[in-house]
């Protein structure tokens, strides 16, 4: 299920560097608890970002990058919130 959403949470985490299209490779997931009322998961994603016109032949450069995400579900209402994982 969550790989649907891994191009919303790549751009809604602020993943990328260079202002570029975010493009999700891979997905790991760290760990997850499941608690009455929310789950909780600590993912890691593998992705690709693409950046226009950024060298000097003006071709697009791609950059290869990893981040962390907390996401939090509230099973009651089904709201999704996430927040970047940092070191």
């Amino acid at each position: 299920m969550l790989t649907t959403y891994l191009p919303n949470i790549l751009q809604h985490s602020h993943a990328g560097t260079q202002g570029g299209q975010l493009y999700p490779q891979q997905l790991r997931i760290i760990s997850c608890t499941d608690q009455t009322d929310k789950l909780t998961a600590h993912i890691g994603i593998f992705f690709d970002e693409i950046t226009a016109g950024c060298n000097c032949n003006d071709d697009p450069s791609t950059t290869h990058d990893y981040c962390e995400v907390h996401i939090h579900i509230d099973k009651p209402s089904a709201q999704m919130s996430l927040r970047k994982h940092h070191d």
